[in-house]
């Protein structure tokens, strides 16, 4: 199974439901309570392997340190220390015209590049739109849940057009036009400094230097790293993955997990997790996910609920209905859950080399 997955909310999920069945829709016989507990239990069903992966860094005061809220396992940890910062140039958007025009050509000359060096490589995103401006005042809508973006509005004769904005909310950016005539077809590019569901910028661990891992994240200033990274050991607790290695670490350093708080053996420090995440968003919404090979279990799941939750209602005229959804969701069930239990390319190739070892061991070292 593919790791990088996307995702969508419970409510995106009973919409395209709707959209299959508008005259029950209009007959308000489709309650989302009755539904919510069919998609847990699909994502129960799929395994924690479908789950959000995501890292944090989690600050130690007297031994104690608060886990994220959407916390469920953790999968790798490690004690940072020796830290530095370097500055940055700050740009959210430019405070003068000309500035913004400025950066803008010099987005364009050295591409997404420049914007990465000076944001932080893993924590962009890009959308790309094709919008009208309009005289006067301009909203324009994104899906990259952050306030931390520059644009590029370029038209479709190629000019580059610069303006002031404003970003009221993390999902609309605001900027005003002061000619008479619409412009139609003007690419408009984004680029978002996302941040995770916590309000800190992602932290990620860096292997651009062999041997010497480092853990680095930005925030709107700064660069920081942490240039020394020490194992944890881990004791065991149902929210360690079976297959975390900080279970095998026989370090100095040790934590513990109880009642969502990390307990360590030492008086403070930051420790980089990363962690497997429920299924849910920031703000407390389930999710489901989001996958061509997958979305039809869950559609005719929820149908066959509706369908089922109308005949136990006395509704005539279903049984030829639910008959048809009863073999389409056997089919969505199948093909669902040979793509989840599909292992990936580094699942393959961590069995086989688990597999090698343990023949060495067996056949081979005990000559040595």
């Amino acid at each position: 199974m593919k790791k990088e997955l996307k995702y969508r909310t419970f409510d995106e999920l009973l919409d395209s439901v709707k959209i299959d069945l508008p005259g029950i829709d209009v007959e308000n016989q489709i309650e989302a309570q009755q539904l919510i507990k069919r998609a847990l239990f699909i994502n129960k069903q799929l395994g924690v392997k479908v789950n959000p992966r995501k890292t944090v860094l989690v600050e130690i005061d007297r031994e104690i340190g608060k886990l994220p809220y959407d916390f469920s396992s953790v999968s790798f940890a490690v004690l940072c220390t020796d830290k530095s910062s370097t500055d940055i140039s700050d740009v959210k958007q430019a405070d003068t015209r000309e500035d913004f025009g400025s950066l803008m050509a010099n987005v364009v000359a050295e591409g997404i590049k420049l914007v990465y060096g000076m944001m932080g490589q893993n924590t962009m995103r890009q959308q790309n739109l094709v919008i009208t401006i309009s005289p006067g005042l301009n909203v324009v809508k994104h899906t990259l849940k952050t306030t931390n973006v520059v644009i590029q509005l370029r038209t479709s004769s190629g000019t580059l057009l610069t303006t002031d904005f404003t970003t009221p909310n993390d999902n609309e950016i605001h900027f005003t036009y002061d000619g008479l005539i619409p412009i139609s077809d003007v690419q408009m590019t984004i680029i978002g400094n996302v941040q995770d569901g916590l309000g800190n910028n992602a932290v990620h661990l860096s292997l651009d230097t062999p041997n010497h891992p480092e853990v680095r994240y930005t925030d709107s200033r700064k660069q920081h790293r942490y240039k020394r990274l020490v194992p944890l050991n881990f004791v065991r607790h149902v929210k360690v993955s079976p297959d975390c290695p900080n279970l095998n670490v026989n370090g100095k350093y040790s934590v513990s997990i109880k009642d969502n708080f990390l307990h360590a053996n030492f008086q403070d420090g930051t420790v980089y997790m990363e962690y497997v995440s429920l299924m849910e968003d920031e703000r407390g919404r389930l999710l489901v996910l989001d996958h061509e090979f997958v979305n039809d279990y869950y559609e005719y799941q929820i149908k066959d609920t509706i369908f089922e939750n109308m005949f136990l209602n006395n509704e005539p005229n279903l049984e030829r209905k639910m008959q048809l959804i009863a073999v389409k969701l056997d089919t969505a069930r199948t093909a669902a859950l040979s793509f989840v239990r599909t292992p990936d390319f580094k699942e393959f190739q961590k069995k086989q080399e688990m597999n090698r070892k343990a023949m060495y061991h067996r056949y081979y070292n005990m000559f040595i």
